[in-house]
């Protein structure tokens, strides 16, 4: 399955980062595939994990939490292809 983050806001809108392996963590800490240089952002923010069949994104609990199409995740959220505008 071919997933990837769009950013959609910051210093590089538009671009596209590839989600290539089976958990991408993103946070502040060293071990994170995406280490965002921002205070809203924990150490361990949050996961995109991809299996064969689909995707979800995982909240690790972060005090600003996490957003998908403006609401706020919590726990675990399934992923859908994203519709054309």
């Amino acid at each position: 399955m071919d997933v990837k983050l769009i950013v959609i806001g910051g210093k590089h809108p538009g671009r596209e980062i590839p989600v290539n392996t089976p958990e991408f963590v993103i946070g502040r800490a060293e071990e994170c595939q995406m280490r965002p240089q921002s205070d809203m952002v924990s150490r361990r923010h949050c996961a995109i994990a991809v299996t064969e069949t689909g995707a979800v994104i995982r909240e690790f609990g972060s005090k600003n939490g996490t957003f998908l199409n403006g609401k706020r995740v919590e726990g675990e959220h399934e992923l859908h292809k994203r519709r054309p505008a």
